[in-house]
């Protein structure tokens, strides 16, 4: 297997920080977008198992998607959630794992919840500053953060404005790029 060309740094946070955040170590799931036909769909990387979802992508990232339909969002959501519950349920981790607050924090927060495990989202600042300042996605952000056990900053003004979230300051933790 290749190794992924895109977001190779959430790869490398994602190692990095498990044995720092969750004191019982062992195992996270990652489940990921398939953007291409070549991305894998299944693999385990630095003991992280990494689970790729489908959806109606057209070969973009959801972020490079000017204005997502109800159908690029909601195959994105089921996708990536019944995918993530399947590969949950199968191997019951530690500890879940979520890049970004949007999309994926409120779909972690729903796997968390059902196999009752520990839910970590690490914020990258898009997720905070540009999508879900309002309405129903404010509202998903909020839950989702509200649900986490820690929250992982990026940089240290984006640890800040957590707070102004509603993230409790001793559920939130730094760690830079």
């Amino acid at each position: 297997v290749s190794p992924p060309v895109r977001a190779l740094f959430v790869e490398i946070l994602t190692a990095a920080m498990l044995p720092g955040f969750y004191s019982g170590g062992g195992d996270a799931i990652g489940v990921s977008p398939m953007i291409v036909s070549t991305d894998v769909r299944r693999e385990a990387r630095h003991g992280i198992e990494v689970c790729s979802f489908s959806y109606v992508s057209g070969g973009r990232r959801l972020k490079e998607v000017a204005r997502p339909n109800l159908v690029i969002l909601g195959t994105y959501f089921l996708s990536a959630l019944l995918t993530g519950l399947r590969s949950a349920i199968r191997s019951w981790p530690d500890v879940i794992v979520a890049h970004w607050a949007l999309p994926m924090g409120p779909i972690a927060a729903l796997i968390a919840f059902v196999v009752r495990r520990p839910l970590v989202i690490v914020v990258h600042g898009s997720d905070i500053n540009r999508y879900g300042t309002s309405g129903f996605l404010f509202w998903l952000r909020r839950r989702a953060l509200a649900r986490a056990s820690r929250v992982v900053a990026v940089s240290q003004a984006l640890a800040e404005q957590l707070s102004e979230l509603g993230v409790p300051s001793e559920l939130t933790s730094h760690v830079p790029m």
